[in-house]
Parts: C-alpha cells; sequence; structure tokens
C-alpha cells in the first residue's frame, strides 16, 4: 500500500456555535475511512508500534479496523497521546516562537495559558503522528485543527487584548496546510442562540464571564475567522468551501460530499 507523507486532511473553521462538529459528524457517518483526528491518531499508532497491526489493519474488513481502535483505546488509555506528544517537538517548527508568545499575550491566569498550551499540543502532535503514517486513503476531517486554532491562540476573553493581524499572518504562513477548508458562515446571534442552548455551552474559557464580555468574545472570533479567510485564500494549494451555516445539514452535506469527496 503506498503511503504518502501528508494524507487528505479536510478542517472546519468557524466561530464556537457555527455547527462545525455537527457538519464534522454527519460526514463522518457517510463513509467509514474517514476519521476525526482522535481517532486517526489512534489507528496510526497501532501502525506505527506494532508491524503486526500494520499487516492486520491493511487486510481485515473495515469493521475490524473500528472495532481495533475502540479496544486499543480501552486497553491502553492514553497511550496514544503520551507517545504522540512523546514524539512531537514543538521547538523544531515553525511557528513556535509565535505560539509561545501569543498563547502568553492573550491567556488571562496562569491554569489558561498551561491549558491553551496542552490543547494546541495535542492537536500538532496528533496531526503529525497521523500524517506521516496513515496510509491515504484514510482522510481526516478536524474540526479543531491549526486553522481552527486561531481562535484559541489569537482571541483573548480580555476585551482589552485586541487581535494582532500581522502575527496571525506569520502564523498561517507557517503552519501545515490541509487540503480542503470547509468555512461555516454562520452569523453571531444564531451561534449565541446555539451557545446558550447547548448541553456543553460556551467554550470553557468563558466559563465565568458576563454577558457582554462573552458577546465581546464572539465578535472577536468572527473577526479572527474573517481575517484567516482572507488569507488563505489567497493560498493556491488550499481548496476553500464556503457553507451557510444555519441551512439543513443535510444539505450541506450532499454539496460537500460531491466537491471534496
Amino acid at each position: 500500500m503506498r503511503i504518502r507523507l501528508v494524507v487528505h486532511c479536510v478542517e472546519f473553521l468557524g466561530i464556537p456555535g457555527s455547527g462545525k462538529t455537527t457538519l464534522q459528524n454527519k460526514l463522518l457517518q457517510s463513509h467509514q475511512k474517514r476519521h476525526t483526528l482522535s481517532t486517526a491518531s489512534e489507528l496510526a499508532y497501532l501502525y506505527k508500534t506494532s508491524s503486526l497491526w500494520s499487516s492486520v489493519l491493511t487486510n481485515i474488513p473495515l469493521i475490524s479496523e473500528y472495532t481495533a481502535i475502540k479496544v486499543i483505546s480501552l486497553l491502553f488509555g492514553n497511550k496514544c497521546d503520551e507517545y504522540a506528544l512523546d514524539n512531537f517537538h514543538r521547538d523544531t517548527t515553525a511557528y513556535a516562537g509565535i505560539i509561545d508568545a501569543e498563547i502568553r499575550r492573550i491567556s488571562t491566569s496562569d491554569e489558561q495559558y498551561e491549558l491553551l498550551n496542552y490543547w494546541f499540543n495535542r492537536m500538532a502532535a496528533r496531526h503529525m503522528l497521523s500524517s506521516q503514517v496513515l496510509p491515504s486513503d484514510r482522510p481526516i476531517l478536524i474540526d479543531e485543527g491549526f486553522v481552527q486554532r486561531t481562535i484559541s491562540i489569537f482571541c483573548s476573553t480580555d476585551p482589552n487584548v485586541d487581535l494582532n493581524p500581522d502575527t496571525l499572518q506569520a502564523y498561517l504562513k507557517s503552519i501545515p496546510k490541509p487540503d480542503d477548508l470547509i468555512i461555516v458562515d454562520t452569523p453571531t446571534n444564531v451561534a449565541k442562540n446555539r451557545l446558550n442552548q447547548r448541553t456543553q455551552g460556551w467554550p470553557n474559557r468563558c466559563e465565568g464571564l458576563d454577558k457582554q464580555t462573552r458577546d465581546l468574545f464572539l465578535e472577536r472570533t468572527a473577526h479572527c475567522v474573517t481575517s484567516v479567510e482572507e488569507t488563505l485564500r489567497e493560498e493556491t494549494t488550499i481548496r476553500t468551501h464556503t457553507v451557510d451555516g444555519t441551512e439543513n445539514v443535510e444539505q450541506i452535506t450532499e454539496k460537500l460530499e460531491k466537491i471534496i469527496f
């Protein structure tokens, strides 16, 4: 089986509450060979750490592949993430300095700083492991990848900390690019209503914030998404697809199936 250095990566971009995860889940359901970044890294862990698993997973039915992922998660717990993180060295990447400075600049506490760093490192480590190991017929659908992480890296919940457009552009130039970028365009008032109604509520960073500060944060994320979209549309290596986040998810999925997969 031919292995390429970067598998087919599809990333999502949108403000909190835009409907990224709902759309991702719908696209995952329509084809068994598609993975989230989490399950892709678990599968890559099996390929990487066991030649026996690699041989078996290459030849057994797909249902066994998914069963194997579930089994390995139960047996080894966080071993997949530990392996990925142990083999990921952020200080050697082109974006290391930008990440270090920006997360420190926008964090409102040491605890938030540590948490944002961990979430970014785990995402990047999973991405590196999956893209280097997995066969090219395993598309990865990522709703919290390098592109979407611009919100957690550049958007502070502190109203007095503005978005830094120059540093944002430098970051976007330095990161691994997806093959396809799905931009979920949803008005902030619609996203706000969804965030207020959904079980998990607003992003963790918004916990304890008053309504006005939360609303300002959401507006800041919308500005960030617009800036990211304008920058990446100039990238000839990325296919961008803008969808209406208020449209029926079935209709959106049908359109994306035709143009991406």
